[in-house]
């Protein structure tokens, strides 16, 4: 769906701690240029010669998002969610890549379980009408999970950006 006459993607994300009993889930929303700038040019460039190891058969969105656009993001993500998982990404670009996607604050392991639990108010709500997305990969207790989806005339939620300890993630993109 578009917002403010461009196309927008739900980004769906999740820290998963490493007994897998607890998942901090959020959304983000971002459009594709936002995702190529924030995202793909940052990660490629860290990776430099290794990106096409990782991101080979997955290759990010065409410009200009025709179709094929959110299959494209959702492949990558899950890339993305399997070089980070993998530790292949250093932990400053997964730092990065966590305030591109507007984690909500947190405080240490206990607060994000805490905000994981069932009906703690903690974690902020998704759009309406959100819904997760399928997914190819499983992550592992412990990871990141990631996807992409286009916007359907969902809200905005936000959400501050200043992550501390963090246990592993999941991030999903949709239009």
């Amino acid at each position: 769906g578009n917002l403010g006459g461009q196309q927008h993607y739900t980004l769906a994300c999740e820290l998963i701690s490493p007994d897998g009993d607890h998942v901090f889930s959020w959304t983000g929303l971002r459009t594709l240029t936002h995702l190529r700038v924030g995202l793909h040019d940052l990660v490629k460039a860290k990776l430099g010669e290794r990106y096409g190891s990782h991101f080979g058969e997955t290759p990010f969105a065409l410009m200009l998002g025709p179709p094929g656009t959110t299959s494209r993001l959702h492949g990558w993500c899950q890339s993305l969610a399997r070089c980070i998982n993998l530790r292949v990404l250093s932990p400053a670009l997964v730092a990065q890549i966590l305030r591109f996607v507007d984690i909500p604050e947190l405080h240490g392991l206990r607060d994000a379980a805490a905000c994981a639990a069932p009906g703690s108010g903690g974690a902020p709500a998704p759009p309406s009408g959100a819904a997760p997305a399928p997914m190819d990969f499983q992550a592992p207790p412990g990871s990141m999970r990631t996807d992409a989806r286009p916007l359907e005339d969902r809200r905005l939620a936000t959400a501050g950006s200043s992550p501390s300890s963090l246990p592993p993630a999941h991030i999903d993109a949709e239009a």
